[in-house]
């Protein structure tokens, strides 16, 4: 790609070195994450068996969930979710409303959520109510998250525009509300207002 070095041999031996642990982590959020709660379980047991029967050399921890854990590239190892941001500390100005603590459903969400948007691909979080899904969404596309030790900011080509659903929305009400948020650039183009 444009203003990258060429990769070296070197870069090659540690992609060599950790694409099986990168096949792991797709695996686990493209199949295994499609599953409820006993499913997890056992697809954490079988992928566990999985790698000791092919004699994997990077294994998970033994104790969580392998949904509990994300592999740190730069250390080529499984480190917990919450290992892989700074201590949370509470601002003492800030009121309790304005809280949100990270938890590893957040942390995790995030990072996903950060890896798909930087390749720009469409993303549909479902999950049970009241766990945060539109608090962290919001403050990612907002620019107030923070992914990773690096706290890197979400890249600042898009735009986001909110849009409450309900069971009462119709087709009708959902375009009105996409319409509301555009304005007409030429024929057959519209962008945000």
């Amino acid at each position: 790609k444009e203003g990258r070095d060429d990769p070296t041999e070197s870069d090659f031996l540690t992609l060599d070195n950790q694409i099986d642990s990168l096949f792991f982590f797709a695996l686990i959020w493209s199949i295994g994450c499609t599953t409820n709660e006993k499913g997890r379980a056992s697809f954490d047991g079988w992928l566990r068996c999985e790698m000791v029967s092919n004699s994997e050399t990077v294994l998970f921890p033994p104790g969580d969930l392998v949904y509990d854990y994300s592999y740190d590239l730069e250390n080529s190892k499984w480190v917990l979710w919450m290992d892989t941001i700074k201590k949370y500390e509470i601002d003492p100005k800030a009121s309790f409303s304005e809280l949100v603590v990270p938890t590893n459903d957040s942390v995790r969400n995030t990072y996903l959520m950060d890896l798909l948007l930087m390749k720009q691909k469409h993303i549909l979080m479902v999950g049970e109510t009241g766990t945060g899904k539109t608090v962290n969404i919001n403050q990612y596309l907002l620019g107030q998250s923070k992914v990773g030790m690096m706290e890197k900011p979400i890249e600042g080509n898009c735009i986001p525009i909110n849009i409450a659903f309900s069971a009462q929305t119709s087709q009708n009400m959902t375009q009105d509300m996409l319409d509301s948020k555009m304005e007409k650039r030429r024929k057959g183009i519209f962008g945000p207002a």
